[in-house]
């Protein structure tokens, strides 16, 4: 459900203002596990111009489709 979502940068988001920015091309939502599998386990990820996203691991890529609810 949409409340147990958390925002991401696809491109990691710096302080110093480098790296992602805070927009619509560059943000996605995950659970929190998967959030914080992405972050402690390396995973890469990718954000396809359809809303696919590609997850990625030693060489391995996961795709997944967002869901249109309205």
């Amino acid at each position: 459900p949409a409340h147990r979502c958390e925002l991401d940068h696809v491109i990691p988001h710096r302080p110093d203002g480098t790296g992602g920015t805070t927009a619509d091309t560059d943000l996605t939502t995950e659970c929190k596990q998967h959030h914080r599998w992405r972050h402690q386990l390396g995973l890469d990820l990718r954000l396809e111009r359809d809303g696919t996203l590609v997850w990625g691991i030693r060489g391995r890529e996961y795709r997944t489709h967002a869901t249109q609810l309205i």
